[in-house]
């Protein structure tokens, strides 16, 4: 657990930009799990762990500034910038039409009750902003007078990577057992940043354990490790590797996807566990015999994580994730260590031990 903590809090340090893609936080991120993989012994595919691709991406790097009135409104903890929002500036007053905000002909204030950001490939025609109720509220109270200046940077063609290296299997090298999770975060917005703690330092922490693990203690068949750029933009890292496999995606036996592990008091859940009964059955029984965690739920299809692809191209894979409180900071500036880490050793045990059987 030592590990599993320097490993999260190193993912998550502000030198990292939340594993975005401005100020090299992505490469730094996946020089980070590439240094963990040599040190665990793993093998290259290539050259190197690194396979890259390219994104565009929309990103919020530079400082930006929204004003009610004289109130100075906070990125990431009143307001949000829409993921897709271009540059922009002015003095306008607010048009307030019931839940509907417009500070002129085109432009448009969303209000939430909750922040949740997230990542675009585009720019909109004009600056959008999305703005907790309660703040909202209490600043137009006193003035309506709205104004903003902000300087996101659509990144065209940004060449960002998939950290991927194995384990070679003692009797049957050319069959895979796969780990996979996503390492990328949400990146920079102006003075603050996304750590990602729990989605998706956790998993990394994860996938790493498992790393060193069978490093030392090799199955018959091979195990890969795939750490996933770009999962927050459209699950992109895993479908440029779908597209680009390093060996026949036919040759996978099983696929286990590893997101939000920062927590487990409420079990864990399995995305594919109704469709791949079998194994979910396996799953189950050995949770059973064990007393590893709480519960332990089954989810039929869903395209929310890395798993997606692989499992449209006729690959047997679960996502598997935690259930537990820490859910409650999804995709918030919040979302950051400590983590409770509450099931995370008894996940580790529950997955190896699953792996192990696959590979038997």
């Amino acid at each position: 657990m030592e590990r599993v903590l320097h490993v999260i809090d190193s993912l998550c340090s502000s030198q990292m930009h939340g594993r975005g893609y401005t100020h090299a936080g992505d490469k730094k991120a996946a020089k980070f799990i590439a240094s963990h993989f040599q040190k665990a012994g793993l093998l290259p595919f290539q050259k190197n762990y690194f396979q890259e691709f390219p994104i565009t991406v929309n990103t919020f790097a530079r400082p930006m500034r929204l004003k009610i009135g004289k109130q100075l409104l906070r990125e990431g903890i009143d307001y949000l910038p829409h993921p897709a929002c271009p540059a922009g500036k002015g003095k306008f007053v607010l048009l307030i039409k019931d839940s509907l905000v417009l500070y002129h002909p085109k432009g448009e204030i969303w209000l939430t009750d909750k922040l949740v950001h997230r990542l675009e490939d585009e720019q909109n025609d004009a600056p959008r902003f999305i703005i907790r109720k309660d703040i909202f509220w209490e600043a137009v109270q006193k003035s309506k007078k709205f104004s903003f200046k902000i300087q996101p940077k659509l990144q065209k063609d940004y060449i960002t990577q998939n950290v991927i290296g194995y384990v070679r299997g003692k009797e049957v090298p050319d069959s895979f057992l796969v780990f996979t999770a996503h390492y990328d975060h949400l990146g920079d917005l102006g003075k603050v940043y996304f750590a990602g703690a729990n989605d998706n330092a956790s998993g990394v922490a994860m996938l790493l354990e498992l790393a060193y693990y069978f490093a030392q203690n090799p199955m018959r068949y091979s195990v890969a490790f795939m750490a996933f750029g770009a999962e927050e933009i459209g699950l992109l890292g895993s479908l440029f590797y779908t597209e680009n496999p390093y060996f026949p995606l036919q040759n996978i036996r099983f696929l286990l996807n590893l997101d939000l592990f920062g927590t487990g008091e409420g079990g864990t859940t399995a995305v594919n566990g109704l469709v791949f009964t079998e194994e979910f059955q396996l799953l189950h029984h050995i949770n059973n015999e064990y007393n590893y965690l709480t519960y332990i739920g089954a989810r039929g299809k869903a395209p929310n994580s890395d798993h997606y692809y692989f499992s449209e191209k006729g690959v047997k894979s679960f996502f598997l994730y935690l259930q537990g409180d820490s859910w409650k900071h999804y995709h918030h500036i919040d979302d950051k260590p400590p983590l409770p880490l509450s099931g995370f050793q008894s996940a580790f045990q529950l997955i190896k031990t699953f792996a192990q059987r696959l590979g038997d």
